[in-house]
């Protein structure tokens, strides 16, 4: 087939235009539908037309679970992490209307780590001399910054959410910020800056990350550790790629547990596959805790296209239950941004007594 034979999308049957194709590992992908994949996934050249496929159908179930979606928190300027603490859920967004950028909804106990780093960037200061720019000696810098979280996350399709938290470099002169990078901790340089919003801009964006790293890592203690999540999940020695911290709403759906439950269900397997180990399971222990064991074992034997399969279909069966969950928990006061006041939102999110909607 030629560059300028026409080609057909393998998704959605679509005539792609010039320069729309998106190659896949055995097809072609049109730009409307690649434009539909989730904003982390970056496997699409590898990915054959069926898997693209059932991501897409991962997609639509996901944006159809934003209605139920509750915002309780908002953290961030730029890119938000939006969570919703009583389903145990959040999304990662630039968008003003996030519902309609379609975020990838991710339980708070599929949260693996949270990274953050921030890139120091200068260019060298010049003076002026009979009309031409020349070099201080020594030379001297102005410094500016960008600050980057990394979320890993457990997640069929993706491993890292990294966004970033300023939308314009922070200048700091030609004070160097370096020493305060490492720890995300601000520590106010050797020179007086007063009130430099140079600083104040640094500094906040340090307790921004911080504030996100806290929120998500105390959220996921709470859901996953407190639940037994650990690296070796599945009880054996060594677990596998998949067993690092799998989530418990995520695994409620794979073994049987309902994900609107995921804390309680995680309890259960996660610190009984702890101890059980590869030991055998204990004297007494109960039935269907012994059979979710038994289904985690036999998940250690697949291989890694069934294993990804298995928690494809696990991630859908969870993302279904969270939002039967929090279908169940509508109608809940909350805060709204507009006006301030306690309010029941309607079932399109709109405040009963300023209108505004909450979810914006």
């Amino acid at each position: 087939m030629g560059f300028f034979d026409k080609k057909y999308c393998d998704v959605c049957g679509e005539k792609i235009g010039l320069l729309g194709n998106r190659k896949l590992s055995d097809g072609n992908l049109c730009k409307n539908c690649a434009a539909k994949l989730s904003p982390w996934f970056s496997e699409r050249r590898s990915s054959t037309v069926e898997e693209i496929k059932q991501q897409l159908a991962y997609r639509e179930q996901n944006q159809q679970a934003l209605a139920s979606f509750n915002p309780t928190r908002s953290i961030g300027k730029y890119y938000r992490v939006i969570l919703d603490e009583n389903a145990g859920t959040f999304v990662v967004s630039n968008a003003r209307d996030y519902a309609a950028a379609n975020p990838d909804i991710i339980c708070l106990d599929q949260v693996l780590d949270v990274n953050l780093d921030i890139n120091e960037s200068r260019s060298e200061k010049k003076e002026t001399k009979d009309g031409k720019q020349v070099s201080y000696n020594p030379p001297r810098y102005e410094y500016s910054y960008n600050f980057y979280c990394t979320v890993r996350v457990n997640h069929p399709y993706f491993d890292d959410m990294k966004f970033l938290l300023n939308s314009g470099s922070v200048r700091t002169g030609e004070q160097s910020m370096t020493a305060a990078s490492s720890s995300w901790r601000v520590r106010r340089p050797g020179i007086s800056l007063g009130a430099d919003r140079g600083f104040n801009e640094y500094q906040e964006y340090v307790s921004l990350g911080n504030e996100i790293k806290e929120a998500l890592m105390q959220a996921h203690r709470g859901y996953g550790q407190q639940a037994g999540a650990n690296p070796n999940i599945y009880g054996g020695p060594g677990g596998n790629q998949y067993g690092a911290g799998i989530g418990a709403g995520a695994m409620a759906g794979a073994f049987g547990g309902a994900a609107a439950g995921a804390a309680a269900a995680g309890a259960g397997f996660g610190a009984a596959a702890g101890a059980a180990g590869t030991a055998g399971i204990p004297a007494g222990m109960d039935p269907e805790l012994a059979n979710r064991i038994e289904k985690m074992r036999q998940f250690q034997n697949m291989t890694p296209e069934q294993q990804h399969e298995y928690l494809r279909k696990a991630q859908e069966e969870a993302m279904a239950a969270v939002a039967k969950y929090q279908g169940m928990t509508a109608g809940s006061k909350v805060t709204c941004p507009w006006c301030g006041a306690e309010t029941t939102p309607d079932a399109a999110g709109n405040c009963e007594f300023c209108g505004g909607n909450v979810n914006a």
